[in-house]
């Protein structure tokens, strides 16, 4: 049998004032990407954040170039919130990140919005 992992990168920075955390994930196997993996595996993430960890917010953060990353976000219903200086650190480098938001009642209007 042919397998293959998708790596979750982290669910993680609980900021108890604020209860939201940050996401992310990694698809290095080529072959995988362009399958709609990714947003899947997001949608199943922030599933759980809000359902099961009961979080108010989800955050993302992305470089620019990122355009596989960049449409995840959008097809799970996640905002442009911001553009963050230097803090993506990548490859030796580092990048402007693209800050990306879902609260919990954007994700509950937009499940009803689709269809069964």
């Amino acid at each position: 049998m042919d397998r293959a992992w998708i790596r979750l990168q982290r669910i993680g920075r609980l900021a108890l004032t604020t209860s939201r955390r940050s996401l992310g994930l990694v698809i290095a196997e080529k072959r995988l990407r362009g399958k709609g993996l990714g947003t899947e595996a997001t949608a199943l993430l922030v599933k759980q954040a809000f359902d099961q960890l009961n979080m108010h917010k989800v955050e993302l953060t992305t470089r620019p170039d990122n355009e596989a990353m960049v449409k995840v976000a959008k097809n799970c219903g996640f905002k442009l919130e911001g553009r963050l200086r230097e803090t993506v650190y990548f490859n030796r480098e580092y990048h402007d990140g693209l800050l990306f938001g879902l609260i919990r009642n954007e994700s509950d209007r937009a499940k009803r919005k689709m269809p069964s």
